[in-house]
């Protein structure tokens, strides 16, 4: 199997911005788009539909999830952990990038950089 990811920061002259997926596999292909298509093509297509309250949705079930882990006194939080990697797997990219080199996992654990976000226009 085979796994595409593509990524921008810019406007894109007018394309839609969003989270999509492309999964390769030997007898087809799997397409998703966060709030959009959901399609299997090749073998044995399928028109998965649309995801389109994904955000509404998504959100409503990650407040009662939380609000359900506080009252059962769950704190695990197992989001965290691929939280954190997700973003440390950006964050390599952009070192990457930037460097126009290859960065390994181990080099950028190692990296004492310390990256500041621009909070300006952000409310209190």
């Amino acid at each position: 199997m085979a796994v595409e990811f593509s990524g921008r920061q810019f406007k894109g002259h007018g394309t839609a911005e969003g989270i999509k997926n492309r999964m390769f596999g030997s007898k087809g292909i799997l397409e998703t788009e966060y709030g959009g298509p959901v399609v299997i093509r090749g073998e044995n297509f399928f028109n998965g539909g649309r995801t389109t309250e994904i955000y509404e949705s998504g959100a409503v079930s990650n407040i009662a999830a939380f609000h359900k882990s506080i009252m059962d006194g769950d704190f695990a939080n197992p989001t965290v952990a691929p939280s954190v990697q997700s973003n440390l797997i950006t964050i390599l990219g952009r070192k990457a990038a930037l460097e126009k080199r290859r960065v390994t996992w181990e080099e950028l654990l190692r990296d004492e950089e310390r990256l500041k976000p621009n909070l300006a226009g952000l409310k209190d």
